[in-house]
């Protein structure tokens, strides 16, 4: 089968510690399908992973089932294409493993998949803990054929699938997705999350793609084609870029959420505060938790040091008490000013209340409003001001 010899094998080690090094990362092998072993031959196989032909015991006396596809591949030039077989009247399920396929007897239920930690043919070290397995499927259902994709991430020990007596205690993490029941005709996306057991770092993966989860029952019509398998760490972006007054998250994307945490209150989360910009009313230190893909990480605590008005307005004598408040609030302007308006705005920016004043210095304001933040914009003659406010 298998591993990429002589200077095609250093090239690609040294093209994998370098990827490992810059992204702290270990990928699946092969996971695109691109290279293949005998590529042509009754006994073509993609690099880094086994078919029946490459098995131990009856195996590989059996009809190729693992094929390269080289029309239509979800990305690239190849796809790896399991197809069903049988041999001599006996189903076989059409599978790829970067294990060994073990058939001790003619009997189906007696087979089963192996890695083999002493032999790089029949093994993949791996040293991550992704959070899931994601790729791209077809599907030509045979019969009620099931076909499934999964992982096993394990420990120096040969584990086997199914367990032979002695594995479970050796997986540290495993993902595993069954097809959905008839065809799928299109290329289809799937993501399957990993659990893990332990903390413990892998040592190998045990990754086996098969046509069938049928035993002695795999149906000769069904076809498995499979591309882009890859594993998917979880790192939210969980930068900060600091404006002064105010902070922003740098994650952005589908899905991402936002909760800003008070650092000097134990990071505990500050209500309605959940948008990528967030403007403290108060001095302190601040951090974002940011949620994407169901991954959460949490930044560094910035400090923000603020006036709570803009610098320029009313000499910096405004303030707004008390700030929270549960809808009565007083906007003190440190003297008296002419034609002043006080504007409410929600936190996008919607004008919730409007309240003018001839003449004034010290002036009382009824927010009959939801709790939540909101912003009170307040302007005299030449001079403005904005103070954000917590509604309780």
């Amino acid at each position: 089968m298998k591993i990429i010899k002589s200077t095609n094998l250093i090239f690609t080690c040294i093209f994998l510690s370098f990827t490992i090094i810059l992204y702290g990362q270990t990928t699946i092998p092969n996971g695109g399908f691109e290279t293949w072993t005998n590529a042509g031959t009754d006994d073509e196989e993609p690099t880094n992973w086994n078919g029946n032909k490459s098995g131990g015991g009856f195996a590989g006396l059996g009809p190729q089932t693992c094929f390269q596809e080289s029309s239509g591949a979800h990305s690239g030039s190849f796809c790896l294409k399991l197809e069903n077989g049988s041999f001599f009247g006996t189903p076989v399920n059409a599978t790829a493993t970067t294990g060994k396929i073990e058939a001790p007897s003619t009997s189906a239920a007696d087979g089963y998949i192996h890695t083999i930690t002493s032999d790089p043919d029949f093994s993949s070290t791996f040293t991550g803990r992704p959070d899931s397995l994601i790729g791209w499927f077809k599907f030509t259902q045979g019969g009620s054929d099931i076909g499934r994709i999964q992982a096993m991430l394990h420990d120096s020990f040969d584990v086997e699938n199914p367990d032979q007596g002695s594995s479970a205690s050796h997986i540290i993490g495993s993902a595993l997705y069954d097809l959905p029941n008839g065809n799928t005709n299109n290329w289809t996306r799937f993501s399957v999350p990993f659990t893990y057991n332990n903390g413990t770092t892998p040592s190998y993966i045990l990754l086996i793609s098969t046509a069938s989860t049928s035993i002695g029952g795999a149906n000769s019509n069904t076809i498995l084609w499979v591309d882009d398998i890859e594993a998917i760490y979880c790192s939210p972006d969980n930068s900060v870029t600091n404006n002064g007054a105010s902070l922003t998250a740098n994650a952005t994307g589908a899905g991402v959420t936002y909760q800003w945490l008070d650092c000097n209150n134990g990071n505990s989360p500050i209500s309605g505060d959940t948008l990528a910009t967030f403007t403290p009313t108060v001095s302190g230190d601040y951090a974002v938790e940011i949620t994407q893909n169901g991954c959460t990480s949490t930044s560094a605590c910035i400090n923000v040091v603020i006036s709570g008005i803009d610098d320029l307005a009313f000499s910096n004598n405004l303030t707004i008490y008390p700030n929270p408040n549960n809808g009565r609030f007083t906007v003190d302007l440190g003297k008296d000013y002419n034609d002043i308006e006080i504007v409410i705005t929600d936190i996008n920016g919607r004008v919730i209340q409007n309240n003018r004043v001839a003449q004034g210095n010290i002036i009382e304001i009824d927010f009959n409003k939801p709790a939540g933040v909101y912003f009170v914009s307040v302007t005299s003659e030449t001079k403005h001001a904005q103070v954000k406010i917590i509604k309780q």
